[in-house]
């Protein structure tokens, strides 16, 4: 049973490196790339090209800064052109300008040509659309911004996945060493018969057992590794890891007041949010503005030319300039409804940014608590360990001399390694904690990532650290 699961740990590892290639070859939005070191930073850079949400986002700001253009143009002066050409067969049979009795007919051509100068002077639903438009390019900056935060700290969480996965892989695996040391010692006591029967097969159930939980981490670390290669697009030989005893930054600002001022007045989706209130409010203005009388200065230009007819040939042209002056009277009922209507959307645009700020409230409450408790959780495991290890060593040395059982032993080195796996999970635990506490308050940013990248150490860079400094 122990050679099997073995077996398909091994097979679980290599599946790590060869089955993420395999779909980059099959899925065209995936990259085929060499393999290389992958840090937190620089799975965020490989992500961000790739993001759909983040184009999706980024065009979103083109089009709305190109609304606000247009609202804008539609206050500046209007200059249309018209022209048609015509041919007329006219007739008139009877009166016609005080000529009596007339019988005429005749077939002509008529061209007419016009041009239109129109500026508004007082137009409040223009200047309404204009102010709507320019919060609706700052409503598509501020969504970027919440995009780029999510996003950001979704990476984080992929990456620190693989993290904590490695690090239970590596703790499970070096269990599953020592207990396979301490059945084959076990064994060969008791062929001597310094040991019972019921000791050796303990020893044999705490082995199996260390070999099953490698298998169930090795196969979390192949789901981890294979969601961070889709959400990076590539594939990577190696992560970064948190090496034990790293100095982990402190909870600055300690008080959670200071986090949950600081994501009120810096969380994008917040002021989204307000911005959409706002918009809503300039809405009901808008709406207001359909009662309001429309002043425009206009110009106009007119030819006219036609070669015969009853008038005979003539050619017309008409400058002027002059104000226009529309009110409206009576549409039916519909500005007032569209006026109840804004209010309404002005109501519940109040209502949704309110529950936005309680929701960042909440959110930003419980991201502290955790941080908070993933602090205090790093110095009780690692009292824990500390007693976890005094422990092992004293039954270790009460089974050498026969006062401690075998099973007593067994218990002491899993306890051990437990405290070891729980002490290096809640320290990256922390760490995550900690960025997520950022990105809850809107504070989050890629330098946060290059200052925790620069914590993690990758395998071969320790050793080659340890090899210069001998």
């Amino acid at each position: 049973m122990y050679s099997l699961i073995r077996v398909a740990g091994v097979v679980s590892v290599m599946l790590c490196a060869v089955q993420p290639a395999a779909l980059h070859a099959q899925d065209g939005h995936l990259t085929s790339v060499v393999a290389v070191d992958l840090s937190l930073s620089e799975a965020y850079a490989r992500a961000r090209r790739r993001s759909p949400i983040l184009r999706a986002q980024r065009a979103g700001v083109v089009a709305a800064d190109f609304g606000q253009r247009r609202a804008s143009a539609r206050r500046l002066p209007q200059l249309s052109a018209r022209g048609s050409l015509d041919w007329v067969d006219h007739s008139v049979d009877g009166d016609y300008f005080g000529i009596a009795d007339i019988d005429v007919s005749d077939g002509f051509e008529r061209n007419a040509v016009a041009i239109t100068l129109r500026q508004e002077l007082y137009r409040a639903d223009l200047a309404a659309e204009s102010r709507l438009a320019a919060l609706a390019r700052r409503g598509a900056e501020l969504s970027l911004a919440e995009a780029e935060l999510a996003f950001l700290i979704g990476v984080t969480r992929d990456y620190f996945a693989v993290v904590g996965a490695l690090e239970r892989v590596r703790f499970h695996r070096a269990e599953l060493q020592a207990t396979d040391e301490q059945f084959r010692l076990i064994s060969e006591r008791a062929k001597s018969g310094l040991e019972r029967d019921a000791d050796v097969a303990a020893a044999r159930a705490s082995r199996e057992s260390a070999a099953a939980e490698l298998l169930d981490s090795e196969n979390e670390l192949l789901g981890a590794r294979l969601k961070l290669e889709i959400t990076i697009g590539s594939s990577y030989q190696q992560i970064a890891t948190l090496p034990p005893g790293t100095p982990l930054p402190a909870l600055q600002p300690e008080q959670m007041d200071d986090w949950v001022e600081r994501a009120l007045q810096s969380r994008p989706s917040l002021a989204a949010a307000r911005e959409l209130e706002a918009a809503a409010d300039i809405g009901v203005q808008r709406a207001k503005a359909e009662r309001l009388p429309r002043l425009d200065l206009v110009g106009s230009f007119l030819q006219f030319d036609q070669d015969g007819g009853v008038s005979g040939a003539r050619e017309d042209r008409d400058m002027r300039i002059g104000l226009e002056l529309r009110l409206p009277l009576f549409s039916g009922g519909g500005v007032s409804a569209g006026i109840d209507q804004a209010d309404a959307l002005l109501s519940q645009a109040q209502a949704e940014a309110d529950a936005t700020q309680f929701a960042l409230r909440a959110t930003v409450q419980r991201a502290y608590l955790l941080a908070a408790g993933g602090q205090a959780q790093i110095e009780a495991r690692q009292k824990a360990l500390e007693a976890a290890i005094e422990s092992e060593r004293a039954a270790q040395a009460g089974f050498d001399v026969g006062t401690r059982t075998a099973a007593f032993w067994l218990n002491s080195t899993r306890e051990r390694y437990r405290a070891e796996r729980s002490l290096a999970t809640a320290r990256v635990d922390y760490l995550l904690a900690l960025l997520q506490l950022k990105a809850s308050a809107g504070t989050l940013s890629v330098d946060d990532l290059i200052r925790s990248s620069q914590l993690l150490r990758f395998a071969e860079r320790e050793k080659t650290d340890a090899g210069a400094g001998s």
